[in-house]
């Protein structure tokens, strides 16, 4: 009887301890382990820069200037003749030439107000001067119209006016010159604001080896001649000649 009492013991012990084997095994199992991860910030910013067009490229200050100009920035024609035209209004402003000075070529209308016999139309010679009635000759060349409207409005009231009241304006300009390597070159009426491009198009445009930019623009100032190194969005002036070069290769 404590045979049999032993045999029926040790069968419960081995089926308690079969039974307890997958449970065991199950725990240690890695797969069914649960994961303890603690993610900082820097984990964070890391995923987030895989979300980018470019993963993991962090531009810097100069390529992101440089982005930003591909996008729509200034073209290197505009950067180009920024920098002439700042040229030019430097020279302009030491030449004195903020308002436009008269030269031969060039038209006005002197209107004496109440006094249409001592008014018309003159033309500024080959000497820069004007012919009035009463006063005869004044010399127009390098002054502004203001400046000749004053000059005129003292001599009409010296002798012959009083209290004068005198306007000058002009009516069409001098024209402007232009040779070199274009298909049409010599000169051609100015039209107020034109810029050398428009000046090129009127002279039949380029020739085949024309050099497009810089050009040479000589302009008249006071009392000398300057030279000028244009590009196409330079303004011309009434009596500036322009040089198209011829390029290199």
């Amino acid at each position: 009887m404590h045979s049999t009492l032993r045999i029926w013991i040790l069968a419960i012990i081995l089926a308690t301890g079969m039974a307890a084997l997958p449970i065991m095994a199950s725990a240690q199992d890695p797969r069914n382990q649960s994961l303890d991860l603690e993610v900082d910030d820097d984990d964070l910013l890391e995923l987030e820069s895989f979300k980018n067009d470019d993963p993991g490229k962090v531009l810097g200050e100069e390529e992101q200037a440089a982005e930003k100009d591909a996008e729509g920035g200034e073209t290197a024609e505009d950067v180009a003749a920024a920098k002439a035209e700042a040229v030019s209004e430097e020279l302009i402003d030491k030449s004195g030439l903020q308002e436009y000075r008269l030269g031969p070529g060039d038209r006005l209308s002197v209107v004496v107000f109440g006094q249409d016999d001592l008014s018309g139309e003159l033309a500024v010679d080959g000497q820069g001067r004007i012919s009035l009635p009463l006063i005869g000759q004044v010399q127009a060349q390098n002054k502004t119209v203001n400046e000749l409207q004053q000059i005129v409005t003292d001599l009409f009231a010296e002798d012959y006016l009083i209290d004068p009241r005198i306007s000058v304006e002009v009516t069409n300009y001098r024209p402007f010159y232009i040779y070199g390597q274009v298909n049409k070159p010599g000169s051609y009426p100015y039209v107020s604001g034109m810029t050398v491009r428009q000046a090129i198009a009127l002279a039949g445009g380029y020739t085949r080896r024309a050099s497009e930019e810089p050009v040479s623009i000589t302009r008249t100032t006071l009392d000398e001649l300057i030279d000028i190194e244009g590009y196409l969005k330079t303004v011309v002036l009434p009596g500036d000649t322009i040089e198209v070069y011829r390029r290199l290769f």
